[in-house]
C-alpha cells in the first residue's frame, strides 16, 4: 500500500471516528436529558409551570441527529478499514446528500436573512414596547426577559440606546446597566422598571447601542462565520468523498 492510499485511509478513519463519537455523545446526552425532562436550562427566568415538554420536543431532533451521525461514522469507519464497495458506496451517497443539503441551507439562509432580521426586530419591539407602556400588566418573566436580553447582547432599547426608552434623566431599565445581575431580583426583591445611572446596582455605565443595531451587527458577523465554517465543512466532506472513491478504486483493504 502506497503513501497516498495510507493517507486516504487514515483521513477517512479519523474523520469517521470523530463523527461516530459526536453522534454517540449527542445520542446519549439527548437520551439522558429526555428521560430527565424536569431539568431546567434557564433557572434565572424562574419558569413557572415548567413541565419539560418543550425540552423534550427540542431533544428529539438532537437524538435523531446523533443517531444519523453515529450511523454515518460507523459505515465510514467500516468502509475505510475494509475497503468494501458496498459500505463505501453508502457512505459516498450519504455524504453527497449532506453536502447538497448544506449548500441548500446556505442559499436558504442568504435568501431569508432579511426576513429573519425583520422578524427578530418586530418581536423585540413588541416585547420592549409592552415593557415600556404596560409595565403593570406584563408578567415577571417578560420583565426578566427584556432585561436579560439587553444585558446578554450589551444593548439598550430597540434603537438609539437609552434614548429609545424616553425615561426622564438617566433612568434606564436594569438590563441596560453593565452591573445588571438577574440573580439579585426575586419575589422578595422585585425587579424595578428603571434604575438611575448612578445607582450602585447599575454599575455606573449603560450600554449605548440599541438592540436592533447590536443584533444586526451580531447576525452579520455570525453569518460570515457560519458561511466560512460551512464552506470548510463542505470542502472537507468532498475530500472524504474523494477518499471513498479512491478507496474503492484501489481496493484499500486494511
Amino acid at each position: 500500500m502506497g503513501c497516498c492510499e495510507t493517507l486516504m485511509r487514515m483521513i477517512l478513519v479519523v474523520v469517521n471516528v470523530v463523527v461516530l463519537a459526536a453522534g454517540l455523545v449527542l445520542l446519549v446526552a439527548g437520551g439522558v436529558f429526555y428521560t430527565n425532562s424536569k431539568f431546567n436550562f434557564f433557572p434565572d427566568l424562574q419558569l413557572e409551570n415548567y413541565t419539560g415538554a418543550d425540552l423534550k420536543s427540542a431533544l428529539i431532533p438532537v437524538m435523531v441527529l446523533g443517531a444519523v451521525l453515529l450511523l454515518i461514522g460507523l459505515v465510514g469507519c467500516v468502509g475505510a478499514c475494509t475497503g468494501k464497495t458496498g459500505f463505501l458506496n453508502v457512505y459516498f451517497v450519504v455524504v453527497l446528500v449532506i453536502v447538497v443539503l448544506e449548500i441548500a441551507l446556505a442559499i436558504f439562509c442568504f435568501v431569508k436573512k432579511d426576513q429573519v432580521k425583520t422578524k427578530v426586530t418586530d418581536t423585540a419591539t413588541k416585547v420592549f414596547e409592552d415593557y415600556k407602556n404596560n409595565w403593570a400588566t406584563i408578567t415577571d418573566n417578560e420583565k426578566i426577559a427584556v432585561n436579560t436580553m439587553q444585558s446578554a447582547v450589551g444593548c439598550c432599547g430597540v434603537v438609539n440606546g437609552s434614548v429609545w426608552w424616553g425615561y426622564s434623566g438617566d433612568m434606564v431599565p436594569p438590563g441596560c446597566c453593565t452591573g445588571f445581575d438577574v440573580k439579585k431580583y426575586n419575589d422578595a426583591n422585585p425587579m424595578p422598571q428603571t434604575l438611575a445611572k448612578d445607582d450602585a446596582a447599575c454599575g455606573g455605565t449603560i450600554y449605548t447601542d440599541g438592540c436592533t443595531e447590536k443584533v444586526t451587527s451580531l447576525l452579520n458577523e455570525f453569518g460570515i462565520i457560519f458561511l466560512i465554517i460551512l464552506l470548510a465543512i463542505v470542502i472537507f466532506e468532498m475530500i472524504c468523498m474523494c477518499g471513498a472513491c479512491y478507496a474503492k478504486k484501489n481496493d484499500m483493504v486494511a
